[in-house]
């Protein structure tokens, strides 16, 4: 179980956090309390690819805002184990997966992006990889790029 974009309000969050914060909170609250008795198959990801805004920091313009970017993204994914982890039941050793920076390797890798602490050292990390993205992402061609249809080279 995890949160995806839900109509655009994560995007407020570096404008308007303690908004957001506390509708994140409640959300986990929910959701954590109404499955803490299921079995351990059941896991929890913080988010599904909305952590990172570019209204603060953009990738390809600078190092400025990176920090504070990160430092929001370090902190929802702290405050997701820590409402979990207080909800009771199998929470308190639940594996949770823990977002990635915009869930994107690249950006998770870099040494800002922190994994929260968790008392019952269950959490992983969750990304995902689309490259070559010409072939993992477009259905057709665009015009930052052709659809590639095959990939690598045939099995021998």
């Amino acid at each position: 179980v995890n949160l995806h974009w839900d109509g655009g309000w994560l995007e407020n969050f570096p404008t308007d956090k303690q908004n957001c914060m506390l509708k994140y909170e409640k959300i986990w609250t929910q959701v954590a309390g109404t499955f803490k008795d299921y079995p351990e198959k059941l896991i929890f990801e913080a988010q599904n690819e909305e952590l990172g805004w570019q209204s603060v920091w953009n990738r390809w313009g600078g190092t400025s805002g990176k920090a504070d970017s990160y430092a929001l993204v370090n902190e929802i994914n702290q405050k997701f184990v820590d409402v979990v982890r207080n909800s009771g039941g199998n929470n308190a050793l639940r594996h949770l997966l823990i977002s990635g920076y915009n869930t994107d390797i690249d950006l998770t890798c870099d040494s800002m992006f922190k994994m929260p602490s968790d008392p019952a050292g269950r959490c992983a990390v969750s990304v995902h990889y689309y490259t070559p993205s010409n072939f993992c992402i477009l259905e057709e061609d665009a015009d930052w790029g052709k659809a590639q249809y095959t990939w690598g080279t045939e099995r021998l």
